[in-house]
Parts: structure tokens; sequence; C-alpha cells
């Protein structure tokens, strides 16, 4: 579908997108902020480690940084199947990105969801309007 409104210049075209491509975003969502937990739960430590007393702002650090951490493990664990609505959890990170468990082994990528064996390079499901 190809679409101008009246005046512009540029031409937008949707494409539709994959079930591959909408699990891969949200796994990316939920590793940085996995990546980004770690990063200031790092940084809080080096905080405490600095000023060698504990007081209200390395409390209030380190729950922050262990909130962000623990958000981003829940949102990987929470990815969703598009047409099943299954919970994929650690399958998710294989099907974006071809690990299987915590190591990567070579290039293979998984193909089809484990539960309902939807092809992940098919279009995302559009829900029914009601």
């Amino acid at each position: 579908m190809v679409g101008c409104r009246k005046g512009c210049a540029v031409a937008w075209q949707t494409v539709e997108e994959t079930i591959r491509s909408s699990i891969k975003r949200r796994v990316r969502r939920a590793m940085a902020a996995i990546v980004t937990g770690s990063i200031l739960v790092a940084a809080a430590g080096l905080l405490l480690g600095i000023t060698n007393k504990l007081g209200p702002l390395q409390i209030i650090s380190h729950v922050v940084a262990f909130a962000v951490f623990i958000s981003g493990v829940v949102l990987l664990m929470s990815v969703k199947c598009p047409k099943c609505s299954v919970r994929l959890g650690q399958a998710a990170s294989g099907a974006a990105y071809g690990y299987r468990g915590w190591v990567r082994r070579g290039r293979r990528k998984v193909n089809f969801c484990p539960f309902c064996g939807v092809s992940l390079d098919e279009p995302v499901p559009q829900k029914p309007v009601t």
C-alpha cells in the first residue's frame, strides 16, 4: 500500500512485519533493559565502593538498578507468539538470534513457533477489529 498526503514529496510504503521481526524487536527491547540494568548495578556498586558508606543515595541507586534489570528479565520471559499468544520465554532469543540456552550454537535459527507451528517468516496476523 503506497500513499501520500496531499502536497507531500515522499510516498510511504507500509511493509507487513514478520513474526520473527516482531519477536526480535521485543527481545531487543528486553535485552537493552537487561544490559542497562547490569551497567547500573555495576555503577551502583562502584559508587558504594568509592564512598564506602551506605546512605540513601546508594540504597536508591541499587534498588533502581536492580528493578531495571529484573524488568528486562520479565520482559524477555513474557515475549509471546503473535499467533497463539503463548509465552516463548527463552525460546524467543532462539527465534530472534539463534541462541539455544546461554550459548550461541552456529547460525541456525528457530523457524517455527514450538507451540503452534506457525512459520516465523509469515506476516504478523492482524487482530480482528471488534
